[in-house]
């Protein structure tokens, strides 16, 4: 698997503009097929990306290419850098299926915060997963 190490800066800018590069390419529709495949193996084959934005151009991609476990998968070590939330990472499990992470970063949500809204999204997750 592929990690993005914080020591080499240098890698992660180039990686950082390749991968913009490739998706930029991707949304032009005549050569789409052969970069798409090109981000799916890049978005199989990360597993951690230590730089919270460019985690979030990962998980994009990764959603576009409708692969919205990746794209949990990137964004959840930055739930706390403020480039994602737990509401679209309960959204992100339960488009996979993943219930039981769906459920437990919504009860998460609900003990960091205890408030109504979090208690009523708690719920809304309980009735899906039932």
């Amino acid at each position: 698997m592929f990690y993005l190490k914080k020591t080499h800066p240098e890698t992660g800018d180039a990686f950082g503009v390749y991968l913009q590069l490739l998706i930029d390419i991707s949304r032009q529709a005549e050569r789409r097929s052969d970069v798409d495949a090109k981000l799916r193996q890049i978005i199989r084959t990360t597993d951690y990306v230590p730089e919270a934005e460019l985690a979030r151009k990962l998980a994009d991609a990764a959603i576009e290419l409708s692969m919205p476990e990746k794209g949990y998968a990137i964004l959840l070590p930055h739930l706390q850098s403020g480039e994602t939330s737990h509401q679209e990472l309960v959204g992100l499990a339960l488009q996979s299926s993943d219930y039981d992470n769906s459920l437990k970063i919504q009860l998460d949500a609900f003990h960091e915060f205890e408030n109504l809204e979090q208690a009523k999204s708690l719920l809304g997750v309980i009735r899906i997963i039932e």
